[in-house]
């Protein structure tokens, strides 16, 4: 899957790649993609079958998270000192950094997710993202979760969520990481392009997420640009799904759709019912040449 966004559809000669990788690795060490000329850097993501993620780094130095980037939110947060984690599990330390920005009276704020909800306070420190530096962004350090009938987050691979959608979609009305990103001339279009690839055990690469730009590997043909029609998630109009040329009866009259990096609850559970998946998606391998040809109608095409 590709998923490209942009906030005026035209293409880039430069950009930043952060790649979907198993394997956790330091920033800033040049992680440099030979299939993706125009990439800068790359960093690579992994895939528990379920959510892609990757590192990030807030302060100086360096306090290293593993972080989801998801376009179903818009802000980021990662665990604070006050989260009650397990020993040796990153908690951010604004005393440990020496570009974090001191307010003696942080503002609180609360995230509310599907399965879970966290609170925390406003904190302003520098952010690393692949070879770039995002300054003064404003973030999240959360106390701890919200529970609702058992914790969600301590069973989790990940640390925290990087927000990719709009700032009206901000819980405190945040300036999200992206905006600064192009605010500070980090990337020289106002492009990111994500790359999700299938989960294999033996294969721990997820994909990519390139922040300016996209990979000319990942795909063929030109791009069809389609109309944001709410800018508040990067929502578009879908107007059919069909499963071996057949509608399915979803978005017949046409139907508001996002891509959401960050989740695994959507109408694929029907499609995986459709073609003969049992509750975790999976198939029998010998069915794979006879499954049907699934079809998205988006834009026209």
């Amino acid at each position: 899957m590709v998923i490209m966004l942009s906030s005026h559809g035209q293409h880039t000669k430069a950009a930043v790649r952060i790649s979907l990788k198993a394997k956790p690795l330091s920033l800033g060490n040049g992680i440099n993609s030979t299939t993706f000329e125009t990439s800068k850097n790359r960093i690579r993501l992994r895939n528990d079958q379920i959510y892609y993620y990757s590192d990030i780094g807030i302060g100086t130095p360096n306090q290293n998270f593993i972080v989801i980037f998801d376009t179903g939110s818009a802000d980021l947060w990662v665990p604070g000192t006050n989260w009650p984690r397990d020993e040796g599990l990153p908690t951010y330390d604004s005393g440990n950094s020496l570009t974090h920005i001191n307010n003696d009276n942080p503002e609180p704020a609360e995230i509310s997710y599907d399965l879970y909800k966290i609170a925390g306070l406003l904190n302003t420190d520098d952010v690393t993202v692949g070879d770039m530096i995002v300054k003064r962004q404003t973030f999240i350090a959360a106390d701890g979760e919200i529970k609702d009938g058992g914790g969600f987050l301590g069973l989790q691979a990940f640390d925290g969520i990087f927000g990719l959608a709009f700032q009206s979609n901000s819980v405190r009305n945040i300036v999200p990481v992206w905006y600064n990103m192009v605010a500070q001339d980090l990337v020289q279009d106002k492009v990111f392009s994500i790359w999700l690839k299938y989960y294999n055990p033996h294969d721990k690469d997820g994909g990519a997420i390139i922040f300016g730009g996209f990979d000319m590997a990942h795909f063929t043909g030109e791009h069809t640009y389609t109309p944001i029609t709410n800018k508040h998630y990067w929502e578009f109009k879908m107007e059919e799904v069909l499963i071996g040329g057949r509608r399915t009866g979803h978005c017949i009259e046409g139907c508001s759709v996002m891509p959401d990096s960050g989740t695994f609850d959507s109408i694929i559970k029907e499609i995986n019912e459709a073609i003969g998946a049992d509750g975790d998606g999976k198939v029998d391998c010998e069915m794979v040449p006879s499954m049907p040809e699934v079809s998205f109608t988006i834009g026209e095409r």
